[in-house]
């Protein structure tokens, strides 16, 4: 009952509507019928399927007419329009209301343009582009009279919105095709639609983005550009209507006969191809398996069985078959008549009864070809398959979790003697890259660059490329005038990478050689370049247009061919064919035959097993010889220039001979294979981000990683007998040698020797009186010419009697002394290359570390003097003193030395003479051996004997020999030395008192930490003896000449140093003042610290019970205990200098105990910490790591282990403002 009291109520409020409507309509019939025919006229206009609504500026309804604002009335008045339009949409009537529409437009058009030309229109300023808003939407939408009001709202401000011109307005546009479209170009209008779609606002980006250009002026950087030198502009490549054209896809397999081929040459060479093993019938693909396995067990090889037939026989006596001439003789019977026979016939035979063990059964030879079990042919059957693909597996998993080759862990893992293995001769797959004279390579690209294998000839160049030239000895790059930038960066990077890691066979040592054209085209490289290629420059092609770069990319990447070996075919890669390869394609167990046109590359992973490997290289080979078809391509890459009129080319039955065919190995790439690849990494380009909490936390755990060497093992290690290896040939000391292991005795036999005088600018021989004389500022050459022979031994031990002489050989030693220059030392290598007329091998000898075979060259006759040969020493007094070296007679040197008591040595022998009065004297030590001692005396007496000039001896004074000890010396031995021993004696150090036993050899090792492992090596005598005890085994030079700071460890047995060196004041190569910094102090004071502690360690082990003290020394202080123990030593007042900054004393002898203690101090005071010089071993980047905890607490208000969590800069902040910084 309420929904029909609702609907009454309804209906009257519509009757009421119904009857306001009709009076007002006849009040209004006047201003209806005006707007009616107006609003007509507008219909007109939009019938014509047009979107756009005319209205003139300023129009509004006159003041005598009335305005219709009652919504029912536009309800009413909209639905009778509807209703109309309808109506005549549905009439037939198409002629007729295309001319009452082109009537419309005249009368509109006639009337419209001079209200337009006078008062203007709408101008909408957004964008075409752009949405329409929502409040465009609501200006728009509604009825007549909404529309109306909007536009007089809008009226008011119309002026200021509309800027163009009435004159612009106001020109006719004489190429109009219709009054409308003269209304849309003179009129700015308002769109009454939807909003755009994507695909136009699309059109209209792309049609602004090339607008654009007429409006920007063309920029100078046009004539830098290959378009701009060129002087042809550069038009838009049209790649993306170019249609893709790759080679046909084909899975290349052998023919049968091709196919047993490669088989039987894989057969020959060991490496049998394994079949597949079936391992169930109750497998799904059980039949497949089985017509599998039938099928290649029939493709199987057969072996034929020789059989010597009659065919046989025949080709093998081809020679002595009877000639094929037709020869016929007449023979009658009268011709027997003339036969005479002149031989004895014999009364009786003799009958012969030849005994059989046994009677034959008819002929073997027919019974053997009765047979019909004897078949002439068999199938290889292989018997151990199921082995080898067990060790297949076992080493895949181990392979897995191993970064070593599967031929390695097989080697590994054999327990088979190698070293009576041959290995049978094969032909070498292993290096099948191009072993020829001359490469070539293009580069050419713009976006990715091509580097393509070209013909080595002039023909293949032109001037709009970069050539990258590769022979045995140089590397040139030729760059094209008209080449573009990323061609020229490209070959440069291609060139520098062959000649650093010498691929493609290159030996070479030169630099690359850069010829560019525009500045070089005739310089030497360049002549010899095109001499190479046998042309001249201008027998090269002319550049292409400048985009043919983008156009030879795109056709060239089309002709990439990859397979993959399935089985005994190569089947295309369907994601990278006619692509550019990516290196996620490459996978370790898979094989690849990569076909770039020119270059063909068998890419085979590491776990490639060895059979797959050779089948690849095989299948590849018989692709190769097949030729090559580019028919379906745009370019032939083998000959990327060839013309449309040069198709012939696109397809051919051989490949050229300078084509590339390699087979390339996982991580053993050349660079040609590299750069064809879209993404192949470059370790050497990439720009890494310095991790510092990585190499704080390296640093930190420098010290827990780091250990002292093992003590133990240093005592234990012996040095070994002398032997130098000239030509593989052991000569040992210089006389003989035996080797061991093969019981062979051999004898060496000096033939000849000639001495060389070497200064900087010339050379000179010296005489045989001279030889073994020299001088500690020179250089020498010794030419030495010797044979070598041997005699075995029997099984007893005892000699053979057969000796077997070598053949003549010639060695060439260069000595330098320890005061000759730099200059004079390179003088005399040079030197030695130039007068080694019989290209023997080089030894470089220095002073006081010559080997005993270059010692007994002179037969105890070395002598080496202060100064040089040419210039007389200012300062040579009456007296020489020489101390003797050596451990053998015949290997006695005598090195001069100043005359000194602070020289003399209690374990060694001295040789003092006086020049003008003969006196000498042989001092021997109270310590002195007895080997030595009688080393010392032959060295002396064939001085006195043979006195040498370079002695420097008055004339007519003979040297008299006279022996002394020490401890019973004349009065006269003592005035050499200008006085009293007594007031002298605290120059040296007398063992005379000493009852300590001294039949011991010192030892010395370099402690170093510079490989990253803590590490002792021990410098040895090259002249030592390890049956006898040497005294002095090592020179001053030996710890001055190493790399500083260093830190040695000398073990004298009864007491122990570790010598320190000294921080350089100047960088050694530039010269300049050097500061170390923090790290290196931190690595400074752990080597030390690892020293101190190994040398500890030493002296324990040595003797639990009473170990030797251990003393601490520093370079250029160090006490006369330490010197003692070389057999010369020369004070460094300039490192004494260094040292003495450092707070140290001349002479100290500080106890390695006490200051391990203080390098391995864990805690100090603030103020300790903030003190100029840091106590020793404090690291000065962690010195609040110093503090105890309740100071770190106290002055940092947190404990260390929320310090340390704390980033860096805020870490440095706090020890900034703690003072530890």
């Amino acid at each position: 009952s309420e929904s029909s009291s609702e609907d009454e109520e309804e209906d009257k409020e519509e009757e009421e509507e119904d009857e306001e409507e009709e009076s007002s309509s006849e009040s209004s019939s006047e201003s209806s019928s005006e707007e009616a025919s107006d609003t007509e006229d507008k219909k007109k206009i939009l019938l014509g399927g047009q979107r756009h609504l005319v209205i003139a500026q300023g129009s509004s309804p006159q003041p005598g007419r009335k305005v219709i604002s009652n919504p029912a009335v536009q309800r009413k008045l909209n639905a009778s329009l509807r209703r109309k339009e309808e109506e005549r949409r549905s009439t037939h009537e198409v002629l007729s209301s295309e001319a009452r529409l082109r009537s419309s437009y005249t009368e509109a058009s006639d009337n419209g343009l001079q209200e337009i030309t006078s008062r203007g229109l709408y101008v909408r300023e957004a964008n075409r582009t752009q949405p329409i808003t929502q409040d465009e939407k609501t200006t728009c939408g509604g009825g007549i009279a909404q529309r109306l009001e909007a536009l007089r709202k809008s009226g008011e401000d119309w002026q200021k919105r509309v800027e163009k011109s009435k004159q612009d307005l106001a020109k006719p546009d004489t190429g109009a095709a219709s009054p409308v479209s003269v209304l849309r170009k003179e009129a700015k209008i308002i769109e009454v639609q939807k909003s755009p779609s994507i695909g136009d606002r699309k059109s209209w980006l792309e049609s602004s983005s090339e607008s654009w250009r007429q409006r920007v002026q063309e920029s100078d950087a046009s004539q830098f550009t290959v378009a701009g030198k060129m002087g042809i502009s550069e038009s838009a490549a049209q790649l993306a209507d170019r249609k893709k054209r790759t080679p046909k896809q084909e899975t290349f397999s052998p023919g049968v006969s091709s196919k047993a081929e490669v088989l039987r040459r894989i057969h020959q060479q060991g490496t049998p191809v394994l079949p597949s093993i079936f391992k169930s019938k109750s497998m799904p693909n059980a039949a497949e398996e089985l017509a599998r396995l039938k099928a290649e067990e029939e493709e199987r090889p057969r072996v034929l069985i020789p059989k010597a037939d009659n065919e046989t026989f025949t080709s093998f006596f081809e020679s002595v078959l009877p000639s094929s001439k037709d020869e016929r003789l007449d023979i009658t019977e009268a011709a027997f008549d003339a036969v005479v026979s002149d031989n004895v016939k014999l009364g009786q035979r003799k009958q012969v009864s030849v005994r059989r063990k046994r009677q034959t059964k008819g002929n073997p030879l027919k019974a053997l070809a009765s047979r019909t079990d004897i078949r002439a042919e068999y199938v290889e059957v292989r018997s151990d398959i199921a082995e080898k693909e067990l060790k297949r597996i076992n080493i895949e998993k181990l392979a897995k979790t191993s970064d070593l080759a599967p031929s390695a862990l097989a080697g590994l893992v054999s327990t088979e003697d190698f070293r009576r293995v041959q290995l049978k001769k094969s032909d070498d797959t292993s290096s099948l890259l191009p072993n020829r004279d001359l490469i070539l390579i293009q580069v050419k690209g713009r976006r990715h660059v091509q580097t393509r294998l070209v013909e080595p000839s002039v023909s293949s160049l032109n001037h709009g490329d970069v050539f990258v030239l590769v022979t045995p000895t140089t590397v040139y790059c030729w760059i094209g005038r008209h080449s573009n930038v990323i061609e020229r960066a490209k070959a440069s990077d291609v060139a520098q990478s062959i000649q650093s890691k010498k691929d493609l066979h290159f030996k070479g040592t030169s630099e690359v050689k850069i010829i560019d054209e525009e500045k070089e085209e005739s310089s030497k490289d360049a002549q010899a370049f095109f001499k190479l290629l046998g042309g001249t420059s201008e027998d090269c092609n002319p550049a292409g247009d400048p985009g043919e770069d983008l156009r030879f990319e795109a056709a060239i990447v089309d002709t990439n061919m990859v397979y993959t070996v399935e089985g005994d075919a190569l089947v295309p890669y369907d994601k990278y064919w006619g692509m550019q390869p990516r290196v996620e394609m490459l996978q370790r167990d898979k094989a690849y035959v990569f076909n770039f046109g020119s270059e063909v590359y068998v890419w085979l992973g590491k776990l490639v097993p060895s059979e797959v490997r050779d089948l690849s290289v095989r299948l590849a080979e018989e692709q190769c010889k097949a030729g090559f078809d580019y028919s379906d391509c745009d370019i032939n890459p083998l000959f990327p220039r060839a013309g449309p009129e040069e198709q012939k080319s696109m397809a051919s039955d051989a490949r050229p001979n300078w084509t590339l065919f390699a087979k390339v190995n996982q991580h053993m790439e050349p660079v040609l294979f590299k750069e064809k690849f879209l993404d192949w990494p470059d370790d050497a380009k990439l720009i890494r981000v310095k991790n510092k909490a990585k190499e704080d936390s390296k640093s930190d755990s420098l010290d827990s990683e780091l250990k002292p060497c093992d003590a133990k093992e240093l005592l234990e290690k012996r040095p070994t007998e002398p032997d130098l290896e000239l030509s593989g040939s052991h000569l040992g000391r210089g006389l003989e040698y035996y080797d061991a292991d093969e019981r062979r005795q051999y004898h060496i036999n000096t033939l000849a020797i000639k001495v060389w005088h070497i200064t900087e600018y010339e050379h000179r021989t010296l005489p045989e009186s001279s030889y073994g004389q020299f001088y500690s500022g020179d250089t020498y050459v010794v030419r030495w010419q010797y044979a070598v022979s041997q005699t075995g031994r029997h099984l007893s031990g005892q000699r053979s009697r057969h000796v077997a002489a070598g053949r003549e050989r010639c060695a060439y030693f260069f000595w330098h002394g320890r005061d000759s220059t730099v200059t004079e030392q390179g003088a005399c290598a040079l030197l030695t290359v130039e007068l080694d007329e019989e290209r023997g091998p080089h030894v470089r000898v220095l002073q006081g570390r010559e080997p005993p075979c270059f010692l007994n060259l002179f037969k105890g006759k070395m002598v080496v003097y202060n100064g040089k040969r040419q210039e007389e020493p200012a300062d040579l007094g009456d007296w020489r003193m020489f101390v003797v070296r050596g451990e053998y007679p015949l290997e006695a040197a005598l090195v001069e030395t100043s005359v000194g008591v602070q020289n003399l040595r209690s374990r060694s022998s001295f040789l003092v003479l006086s020049r003008s009065s003969g006196r000498t004297y042989m001092w021997h030590g109270a310590k002195c051996s007895g080997h030595a001692q009688e080393v010392a005396e032959a060295a002396a007496k064939t001085i006195v004997k043979e006195t040498p000039a370079e002695m420097a001896v008055a004339k007519n004074v003979e040297l008299k020999l006279t022996e002394v000890r020490e401890g019973a010396e004349e009065r006269s031995f003592w005035d050499a030395f200008g006085g009293d021993k007594k007031k002298k004696q605290h120059l040296f150090v007398s063992l005379l008192d000493s009852t300590l036993d001294f039949d011991f050899t010192p030892r010395l090792f370099h402690m170093t930490l510079v490989s990253g492992t803590f590490e002792a090596n021990e410098v040895f005598c090259p002249f030592r003896r390890t049956d006898m005890p040497c005294a002095y085994p090592f020179l001053q030079s030996d710890l001055y000449s190493a790399a500083q700071p260093a830190v040695f460890f000398l073990d004298n047995r009864h007491e122990m140093y570790i010598w320190q060196g000294w921080w350089p004041s100047n960088d050694s190569e530039t010269g300049l003042p050097r500061v170390p910094n923090s790290s290196e102090k931190v690595r400074w004071n752990t080597t030390r610290r690892l020293a101190m502690e190994t040398a500890l360690h030493y002296s324990q082990e040595m003797n639990p019970s009473d170990p030797p003290k251990v003393y601490l020394v520093f370079a250029g202080l160090e006490p006369v205990e330490f010197t003692c123990l070389f057999p010369e030593w020369q004070d460094r007042d300039d490192i004494a200098t260094i040292n003495i900054r450092e707070d140290r004393n001349h002479g100290d002898r500080l106890s390695v105990q006490e200051t391990l203690a203080q390098l391995t101090k864990t805690h100090y005071t603030l103020d300790e910490l903030k003190s100029v010089p840091l106590p020793e071993g404090v690291d000065p980047k962690r010195l609040e790591s110093y503090l105890t905890d309740e100071d770190f607490e106290v002055e940092f208000k947190c404990t260390k282990a929320e310090f340390y969590g704390l980033p860096h800069w805020m870490q440095n902040k706090h020890k900034k403002k703690a003072g530890l910084f």
